[in-house]
């Protein structure tokens, strides 16, 4: 049975202009590998103590962006989920390059999974599109707004694009790409980040990911 899942929100200026350009410079500079950076909630309530926290992590320009960023987008996702969290898992996404494969997946415990092969979900996940802000044509985030059983074979693998936009378009919604929009959806979409191309090979596709999870994760 074909089950809705439809908690998926847009916002832009989650993140001041000012810094988001800042962002997609500092966060050029310093990456953030997915599964190595978890922030427990308890620090979002202390301006010194999160920014001390963050700086274990991450050089201070970098960990003045993400507790600026963290402490808006956790207001918006109290507003819209409504539960307490235990922490936010943090990560950044880059690419200077893109073929016509996709990878359509669910956020998850990879760890977890890795181990026991159960998927447990976030709460809820987020996408913060910090550039380029021209210069790049696609780039969509895709997401299939319903669970159904013809996604088993597709999901976690590397496929063509027009495959599974054939086999999930008809269920999904494409989010364009817009430096300084935030994506805030329900932890169980599957999604994925359609083909695109660059007009200058200087300016990568960047993104900040933050998950919000109930319950503590591993960390890789």
């Amino acid at each position: 049975m074909q089950r809705s899942i439809t908690k998926l929100c847009i916002f832009e200026n989650v993140l001041p202009p000012a810094l988001v350009e800042k962002a997609y410079e500092v966060l050029q500079a310093q990456r953030i590998p997915a599964g190595t950076l978890y922030l427990p909630i308890e620090h979002l309530t202390c301006e010194g103590r999160l920014l001390t926290e963050l700086s274990r992590c991450v050089a201070g320009p970098t960990a003045a962006v993400l507790a600026t960023y963290c402490t808006s987008l956790y207001q918006c996702a109290t507003g819209v989920f409504g539960q307490q969290l235990d922490g936010l898992e943090i990560w950044t996404n880059y690419s200077v390059e893109c073929d016509h494969n996709v990878w359509l997946h669910v956020d998850n415990d990879e760890i977890h999974r890795k181990e026991t092969g159960e998927l447990r979900y976030p709460l809820f996940g987020s996408v913060l599109h910090l550039g380029p802000v021209s210069g790049m044509r696609g780039g969509e985030t895709f997401f299939c707004l319903s669970d159904e059983s013809k996604f088993d074979n597709i999901i976690f693998k590397t496929l063509p694009w027009s495959l599974v936009s054939t086999v999930a378009m008809d269920t999904g919604t494409m989010v364009p790409f817009r430096a300084g929009r935030t994506i805030l959806f329900d932890g169980r979409l599957p999604h994925c980040v359609a083909p695109f191309a660059f007009e200058d090979e200087h300016k990568p596709r960047l993104t900040l990911l933050v998950n919000g999870w109930l319950s503590r994760i591993k960390l890789a």
